[in-house]
């Protein structure tokens, strides 16, 4: 099981150091939560390089190519297993050797697991964005969308809200601005934000839309871009229930959460209490 387990490390590092080869093409890491905003953020960067419409790989999920070929997309990058990851470098080379920026994308894990195992060399580490979002916003788009696939009659996996669910959310929420691109989905949401980490990114600013590799909107889906205040207050209509209310109140989220997501967990706590007495 060792033998096997230094094999794996040793073939992804290769493999790694294949693709930091492309030390000529702009790589941007994305970090955040599913559901943090993260893609909409991966769509206004791929802009920034192409007009065309990302396309999902006929055999490895994981990888999207603009029908231009200019951008590649690694989505979700850490769920990527070693066998898929040799495969696609040796059966796509030729796309990642010519696109003009690649895009990875790691979700629900660690900023310091995903630049471990980013395909980046250290001097691409300016190019890190750790998305961040309101807990309780993050929290009522995962299960909402665990409701929306339930009544179609669907199972999806990767959307708890749990405590390892939390302690992903903190570490994001604590990194240190400079030494990546911290990114405020609620402030990247109007002009003036995006302005200003554009020029962080030393980039010019990208268009805003729906990206379909997401799934668009929990609540709205692909219809439209919802607006930044409607985006901002989603969890003011979400039912959490006592077990998650309970969880997002614990001692250990407190120091994190907006006034007006304390208040409206006290509000929740005051009404159970009501409810248990009456």
């Amino acid at each position: 099981m060792k033998a096997k387990r230094a094999l794996s490390v040793a073939a992804r590092r290769t493999v790694r150091l294949l693709l930091a080869g492309l030390n000529t093409t702009p790589t941007y890491v994305v970090v955040g939560m599913r559901r943090s905003g993260n893609h909409a953020i991966i769509n206004w960067l791929a802009t920034r390089y192409t007009d065309s419409v990302l396309e999902r790989d006929s055999t490895y999920r994981h990888l999207n190519v603009s029908s231009d070929g200019k951008l590649l997309f690694l989505n979700e990058f850490n769920t990527l297993g070693t066998k898929n990851l040799i495969w696609m470098t040796c059966h796509r080379w030729n796309r990642l050797r010519q696109a003009s920026a690649i895009i990875v994308s790691f979700e629900d894990t660690s900023v310091s697991d995903a630049i471990r195992s980013s395909p980046v060399r250290a001097r691409y580490v300016k190019n890190v964005v750790v998305v961040q979002r309101s807990l309780l916003n993050v929290a009522a788009s995962r299960l909402q969308l665990l409701r929306r696939r339930a009544y179609q009659g669907r199972g999806i996996s990767g959307l708890n809200v749990d405590r390892k669910f939390c302690e992903a959310w903190i570490d994001h929420q604590v990194q240190q601005d400079g030494e990546f691109v911290q990114l405020s989905f609620d402030s990247w949401l109007t002009e003036e934000g995006r302005a200003e980490y554009a020029k962080k990114l030393g980039i010019l600013g990208g268009e805003v839309a729906i990206s379909h590799q997401g799934g668009g909107s929990s609540f709205s889906g692909t219809a439209s871009l919802p607006s930044s205040d409607a985006l901002g207050s989603r969890f003011v209509h979400f039912d959490f229930g006592p077990d998650v209310t309970a969880l997002l109140s614990s001692e250990q989220l407190r120091p994190h959460l907006t006034a007006a997501e304390a208040q409206f967990l006290r509000g929740l706590h005051h009404r159970s209490f009501e409810t248990e007495i009456g």
